[in-house]
Formats: C-alpha cells, sequence, structure tokens
C-alpha cells in the first residue's frame, strides 16, 4: 500500500546518495534486499546504495521507496510515477514487473520491448483519476506529490479505514524517470 513517510535523508536528484556508516549496516545486514518486493541490488562504487533506500531502519528498492515517500523528487521530478487502481495486485508485484518492463526496455536488442512497452502502456490506462479522489481535495492532484499532499489533510484514521480507502492503490514509476536506476540495476544483477 501506497503511503506517505517524509524522507528520511535528503536525496540527491539522481538518487546516488552518500551512504553512511548506519546506512550501510542497515544496507549490508538486508544482503540490499527490499523489504516490500524482495528484489535484491548489488552495490558498485559508483552507486553504493544499490539504489536502495533505507526509510524507518527497512530497506526498500527505489520503486517501494518512491510508493512510500509520494512526495520525494526523483531525477529532479515531481511526476516520476503514477498511482493506479489494482484488484489483484500489490505493491511489491507491480514493482517487480515495472522492474522487468524497465530491463527488456533499457535493452537495445530484446525482441519483447514491444510487448513490454504495450503492457506498460495497459497498466497506466488503470490511472486513477480526479474523481476518485474528490473526498480529498477540491483540485485534482496533478502528481504523486499532489496526491500526498491531498493525504496530510486528511484527519487521523484507523490502518483499517487506510487500507479500505487505499489499499488498491498502488505505484507505477514513470519510465523515463527511473531509466537510469533500470539500467543500472540490469547490468548489476544477476
Amino acid at each position: 500500500m501506497i503511503a506517505n513517510n517524509r524522507p528520511t535523508i535528503a536525496l540527491p536528484s539522481d538518487m546516488n546518495y552518500t551512504v553512511n556508516n548506519a546506512v550501510w549496516e542497515t544496507l549490508k545486514a538486508s544482503n540490499h534486499t527490499c523489504k516490500c518486493c524482495g528484489f535484491q541490488a548489488m552495490p558498485s562504487k559508483a552507486v553504493l546504495s544499490g539504489y536502495m533506500q533505507v526509510i524507518n531502519g527497512e530497506v526498500y528498492c527505489a520503486i517501494c521507496a518512491a510508493s512510500q515517500q509520494l512526495q520525494q523528487a526523483i531525477m529532479n521530478r515531481q511526476d516520476h510515477g503514477f498511482l493506479i487502481a489494482t484488484n489483484d495486485m500489490s505493491q511489491s508485484d507491480v514493482s517487480n514487473l515495472c522492474r522487468e518492463i524497465g530491463f527488456i526496455m533499457v535493452s537495445d536488442d530484446d525482441p519483447r520491448q514491444q510487448v513490454a512497452s504495450q503492457t506498460y502502456e495497459r497498466l497506466l490506462k488503470s490511472e486513477l483519476e480526479y474523481s476518485q479522489f474528490q473526498f480529498l481535495s477540491k483540485q485534482e492532484p496533478s502528481t504523486v506529490e499532489g496526491f500526498a499532499n491531498c493525504l496530510e489533510y486528511l484527519p487521523p484514521i484507523s490502518d483499517t479505514q487506510k487500507q479500505k480507502l487505499f489499499g488498491k492503490i498502488t505505484y507505477v514509476p514513470n519510465f523515463s524517470v527511473f531509466r537510469r536506476i533500470y539500467s543500472f540495476w540490469k547490468s548489476h544483477t544477476s
């Protein structure tokens, strides 16, 4: 489920942040494995984090971290992703599907590129529209950050109510924003 956690560290625009000792120990202890989707990244000297983030002591890949920190700009963009309604896919499922689509789309010679692109486009057809969020704001949230800002104005609600309202909403990364991360992961994972 998406969340609106405040970023715990200030990330540079390319998301390749300086890893301090505490973060490194947390990444190492998790074996650079995302708590949400199970993706395991391989760090490099140039990207020590492997594009993984530590949020509230837990490790998340860049996609799942973005779903937990909707207000975080990625590659200097607030339109870094889309919110979609899914009935039978969790955030973990969507993250893994988008990563596989991304791996195919950054490959120059993969014959599956057209199918991957079509699958990604079908996901985006599930993008949520303003009418589904009228209870949050009188203005349409135009970015995931806008949606996160609307969430701040909700009165405190229970986890059960949050699950009922937002449990079927998942985050899909914008391919053009995440292209560099997909390329890194593809070249640094087995």
